[in-house]
């Protein structure tokens, strides 16, 4: 990852929006497509086993 920018993304398994990031990365891969990103910066905020240290919530992904 790039300077500054978390090595992991992380949303619990069970949340709906797991199958949604995982369908919506998948297609952008496939399609050579790039994604946006969005996380939360706060590490309070990260999911159950997210490490404060490289870790953050992700918000969403936006295919380009």
């Amino acid at each position: 990852s790039a300077p500054g920018l978390p090595a992991y993304l992380a949303v619990e398994a069970d949340s709906p929006m797991a199958a949604h990031v995982v369908q919506l990365g998948l297609s952008a891969l496939i399609n050579s497509r790039k994604v946006d990103v969005f996380y939360d910066n706060d590490a309070g905020a990260n999911p159950p086993g997210c490490q404060q240290t490289d870790c953050r919530r992700l918000l969403g992904l936006a295919i380009r």
